[in-house]
């Protein structure tokens, strides 16, 4: 970090005449995160978080970063949209260090522009004296946009405008649209509840006729804040099909707002909910300013989980993922879990991707892997920690860090004092040999970083072939529990002395499903357990075709971990051989995918001698040829084609790169 006096900073622009003087030529422009995708985000009502705090320009001005430990700093994007950096200056430019921390969780960024008062009256009678100067300031407003990567503009003009100027004003409205898009085919521009066409300055807290032509001519209109429920149905139907671009305005300090805002904005984040429309929160920095900075953390985590329920959470679409869980802030800097520096600092430009704060997780600055931060997790249990859809395409590689404490003895007498050293630990999950939710696979690494040697993190998705990826977290205080029924984790674990008691004790618990609606052969199946297996299928005769909460059979489970003994006792029992799970996939594709046919085992040839749908397809119509083609998996794809009844033209990787496989 820089001092104070070395940073570069960033500034507002508070004379007009500065904006038409604004050149790029001599600047050097800032190097943002671009803006990632989110996932299906345009046909859900909309969170517009506008941030006013002490006029704006505090420690998150410093590119480089500050020393500081007594700063702002946000990190629930997954819940919002739109970030838009709000002063009183005449033109508020985002500071660099928000656009990036933005732009990386899929939130678009506005700046403002502001004219108000008397003052305001002023600079409008100049901005609005000719068509030349409107499309002077508007295009100038746009390559500052453009060039400061940011994605649009709110436009606040809170004092009165002569009527003749009204339809010049809606002209630099329209024109600011253009401009913008233009520059960017994706830039917001909204107006704010201010100004009518009038030209008195009356608030109207409804989109009406007053403020209407302004609407229909930008992205959206930002409400006052004291509203009625009313004013919020006659709105919606004002708006007709745009109503997801009315942003209801709350305060959230309470001046005049349903709920007087605080803990009890949520009282009117849910009448806005009821009503279908958008959302704009002002000022939600409430928290640290009025609160204070002593229990920031715990505050702002209470503010937002109050909120949660009234708005969307979020999936990234991104093509890589990778977090040490810094919040952009720090006691001490470290770097590949040394300590770095001993100074406070603040810089949201480090801010990483931050799993949704709640009371069962905080962020703790006592240790990190790199910059200032990591997880605390305060129970054990299974959390989801993220909201991702990431590419499949091979088997899942998680890589989780953790410290290990070392001494190294010099004498009798004496030893070096601790040393921490962080390993890089590596698992390849491809079977539910580790739990439920870790099952299948991603192209891509995963990395977090733990603070205690004694917890272990997995991070997983769900299924394969489901749409939502959820990326969590499982913490144990030293080993896992797969399960939540004892029986079935005796059964993983291979206990089967212990199991056989406990069956003795209570013959009904091998009925029981657990969470995940698992039963101890399921769990058998998957450890490998064939002593337990046997014992469950001769004694017990345990359903065979029992399928779980996701449609996983015991078959399946073992196919896709390549118990071949296992599967040999399963077909003995008349096992459905081509059952269906949610994917609509057979353990066949799960035979084809894995590979498991060599002198050791054989699990593909033998589902096909016994009678497994060569031609099967799932969901998304890929039968396992596609599924092996797509693996390059040649011995597999070549005893397929053996097969009389394969269909070659049902096989899609047949069409693509894939094709040589099956020459």
């Amino acid at each position: 970090m820089a001092s104070l006096n070395e940073c570069i900073v960033c500034s507002p622009i508070k004379q007009w005449t500065d904006i038409l003087q604004w050149s790029s030529l001599n600047l050097m422009k800032p190097i943002c995160c671009k803006l990632f995708k989110r996932l299906n985000s345009c046909s859900k009502r909309k969170v517009l978080f506008c941030h006013d705090m002490k006029g704006g320009y505090l420690e998150d001005k410093y590119r480089q970063g500050c020393y500081s430990s007594d700063a702002y700093r946000f990190y629930f994007w997954s819940i919002i949209d739109i970030f838009c950096y709000f002063s009183h200056e005449l033109v508020t430019i985002p500071p660099v260090v928000w656009i990036d921390c933005a732009h990386q969780n899929g939130v678009k960024v506005l700046g403002t522009f502001i004219t108000e008062w008397d003052q305001g009256m002023l600079i409008c009678q100049e901005l609005l004296a000719s068509d030349e100067i409107i499309n002077q300031i508007t295009t100038q407003l746009a390559e500052i946009m453009f060039f400061y990567n940011f994605d649009g503009w709110l436009l606040n003009i809170e004092n009165k405008i002569p009527s003749g100027d009204i339809n010049r004003l809606l002209s630099f409205v329209e024109k600011l649209k253009q401009a913008c898009a233009r520059k960017d085919a994706n830039s917001i521009v909204l107006w704010y509840d201010s100004v009518t066409t009038d030209g008195d300055l009356k608030w109207q807290n409804e989109l009406n006729a007053l403020n209407r032509p302004f609407f229909d001519v930008c992205d959206g209109i930002f409400l006052n804040y004291t509203w009625t429920e009313d004013n919020l149905k006659r709105s919606k139907v004002e708006a007709n099909e745009r109503y997801l671009d009315v942003f209801v305005g709350v305060d959230v300090w309470g001046r005049g707002c349903l709920g007087n805002g605080g803990f009890n904005t949520c009282e009117a984040m849910s009448v806005v909910q009821n009503t279908e429309l958008s959302t704009a929160l002002f000022a939600p920095g409430w928290v640290y300013e009025h609160l204070g900075g002593e229990n920031f953390k715990e505050n702002e985590t209470k503010f937002w989980n109050l909120l949660k329920p009234y708005v969307n959470e979020y999936s990234l679409q991104i093509q890589s993922f990778s977090t040490t869980f810094s919040d952009g802030s720090g006691l001490q800097f470290f770097i590949h879990g040394q300590k770095f520096s001993t100074n406070i600092w603040h810089h949201l430009g480090l801010q990483q991707y931050m799993p949704y704060i709640n009371s069962q997780i905080s962020i703790s600055h006592d240790d990190a892997y790199f910059a200032g931060s990591c997880l605390l997790f305060k129970e054990t249990g299974c959390f989801n920690l993220f909201k991702c859809v990431l590419p499949i395409e091979s088997e899942m590689e998680v890589v989780y860090i953790r410290p290990i404490v070392k001494e190294s003895s010099l004498s009798i007498y004496s030893h070096t004092p601790t040393q921490l050293i962080h390993s890089i630990e590596r698992l390849e999950l491809n079977s539910s040999t580790i739990a439920h939710t870790v099952r299948f696979n991603t192209s891509q690494s995963l990395c977090i970083h733990n603070t205690d040697e004694r917890r272990i993190i997995y991070v997983f998705h769900r299924d394969e072939f489901e749409q939502y990826t959820f990326i969590g977290a499982t913490y144990q205080p030293s080993f896992m529990n797969v399960s939540d029924l004892e029986i079935c984790n005796l059964a993983y674990e291979k206990q089967f002395d212990v199991l056989k008691l406990k069956i003795e004790e209570d013959p009904n618990c091998i009925k029981k499903k657990d969470r995940d609606r698992r039963t101890i052969l399921h769990w058998a199946c998957s450890s490998g357990a064939t002593d337990i297996v046997e014992f469950l299928l001769t004694k017990y005769r345990l359903p065979v075709d029992d399928a779980d909460e996701t449609g996983w059979t015991p078959l399946m489970i073992a196919v896709s971990t390549g118990r071949l003994d296992i599967v040999r006792m399963l077909l003995e029992k008349n096992v459905d051989v081509d059952q269906q799970n949610v994917a609509g996939a057979r353990p066949l594709h799960y035979a084809c995918s894995k590979n498991y046919y060599d002198a050791r085992n054989n699990i593909a040839k033998l589902l096909l001698e016994h009678d497994a749908d060569v031609n099967g397809t799932d969901k998304y119509q890929q039968t396992p040829l596609d599924r092996a083609c797509s693996k390059r998996n040649f011995k597999i794809v070549e005893l397929l084609l053996k097969d009389p009844k394969c269909d070659l033209s049902l096989h899609k990787e047949c069409e693509n790169e894939n094709h040589t496989h099956i020459k």
